[in-house]
Formats: structure tokens, sequence, C-alpha cells
């Protein structure tokens, strides 16, 4: 006899105990795509929005005041790889990330994340702890960067002095993180004569300070609106960089989450 075509096989069938045919290309398709890798994006939560966040959980959000934001808000959260337990969360495909300086601002005099938070925090987020060794050098790319956005006229108080919101936002370019807000200082703010402006140069700046290993989509500011709406489209999100000057519990629990779509529990 000669060879089927189409790669057909036979599957024995219990019941009838006769042979039916089967089509290997369709069965190893399938297979593809029931095993196919989830990619999972990575965003930088300023302090308003994990602010936010906590009133949405304890029941305090004024969702009358701002319905729209509130409601993409826990759209978002709903979207977050980590349930409140820390188990894996099967819809989730984003990773909450807190940036050193956000997390300072969540924290006490001590160092100490603020007990409303804390749970929320080492639970359903993923905390940017800079080694040891590499913080120095760190500390000394993100105050240039910062310099940078300030020289630029953006990020200053009424003084004319740097605010915090220019190291976030450095640090948020530095791991190449979308980072999520709601201050108009940070994101697009439509009362500029120029709204679009701010972004154009702070991304120009970061192309300039990243050149030698910039690739892919660029991450920038973002009010969550507009992010939803980019993930939705389907639109090439920004890969996290530069995760190996973490400490090396951290990197081994950001490899877990790529490659198994989960890690072990955080120590």
């Amino acid at each position: 006899m000669g060879r089927e075509k189409g790669n057909k096989g036979f599957l024995k069938n219990k019941r009838s105990k006769k042979m039916e045919r089967y089509s290997f290309k369709f069965f190893f398709n399938n297979e593809q795509r029931e095993y196919k890798k989830k990619r999972y994006t990575y965003v930088a939560l300023d302090s308003c929005i994990l602010i936010d966040m906590m009133k949405v959980l304890t029941g305090t959000a004024q969702f009358k005041k701002s319905p729209q934001y509130y409601s993409m808000l826990s759209k978002l959260m709903k979207r977050n790889i980590f349930n409140k337990d820390h188990s894996k969360n099967p819809r989730g495909d984003l990773v909450f990330c807190v940036l050193p300086h956000v997390l300072q601002e969540i924290s006490n005099e001590d160092g100490e994340i603020h007990a409303s938070m804390k749970k929320f925090i080492e639970k359903q987020t993923v905390i940017l702890d800079i080694a040891p060794c590499n913080q120095k050098n760190f500390d000394k790319k993100i105050s240039r960067l910062s310099s940078e956005y300030c020289n630029k006229g953006f990020f200053l108080d009424e003084e004319n002095a740097p605010t915090v919101d220019s190291l976030i936002v450095a640090e948020a370019s530095f791991f190449n993180l979308t980072l999520l807000s709601r201050d108009r200082h940070i994101c697009i703010n439509f009362k500029d004569k120029s709204p679009k402006e701010k972004i154009r140069v702070i991304k120009e700046i970061n192309r300039k300070a990243f050149s030698n290993n910039f690739d892919g989509a660029q991450a920038e500011p973002k009010r969550i609106e507009h992010f939803l709406n980019a993930l939705e489209k389907g639109e090439d999100m920004p890969k996290l960089r530069n995760e190996d000057i973490l400490i090396s519990d951290l990197q081994q629990f950001i490899w877990g989450i790529d490659h198994n779509g989960i890690a072990k529990e955080k120590e």
C-alpha cells in the first residue's frame, strides 16, 4: 500500500475497538497552541496608583467622583499576575513593579512599608531591589538622567529645584518600564500648549543615555487608560531590561515568572 496523504495515522477507539484516522498536523498544532508560553508585561506603578489600588481593595475608593478612572484601575488590577495570597492569577498578564524611590514614598523614616500597604506590596508586586555592589553605579546613572530632565525644565518645583518625580521617571526609564501614573507632572498634561512634547523629549534623552542597550519598544510614562488601550490594540510593549543589577534572588524570581509563568514564594 502507498503512504496516505496528509500525514494521517490511526487511533484506536476504546468503545468500538475500531481504528479511526486522525491528523498528526492537527494534533501538533493544537499542542503548540495549548503550551504556548504566555508573555508577561512588566510595568512600574507610581505611588499615587498604589495608594488608589489600596482604596479599591479597602472599599474606600470614590467611584462616583472618578468612575472612569476607578473602573480602569479595577480592570488593571484584575490583570495582575499575583492574587492577594501571592498565588498565580490564571488571567493575569501584568507584573506590577515598585521602583526604589516609589518604595521610599510609601515607607516610613525607618524604611518600613506603611502597615496599610505592606501585605499588598509584598504579595502582589515585585520590589526592584538593587544589589549593594551595584547601588553606587545605579544612583550615579539615575542622578545624571534626572539632571537631564530638569535641564529641559521638567520635574521642577516652584523654586526650580528637582522633585522626586525626576528620579522616579529616571528609574522607570533605566529599567525600560512603562510608568503608570495619574500625576499631570509625570504623564501627558492636556492643558499644556504641546501635551506630547514632554514625553517626546524624555524619550529622546533616554535614547541617548541608553543607546548601547536599547532594543524594541521604548517605555514612557502613561495614564492607565492609554496603557490599557495600547494593550488591547496589541501594541508592542516595552520589555524589562537591566535586571542584572538587582539582587540575585530577585533575578531568579523574575526568571521564574518569565519561564514558568509564576515563581516560588518570595522569601
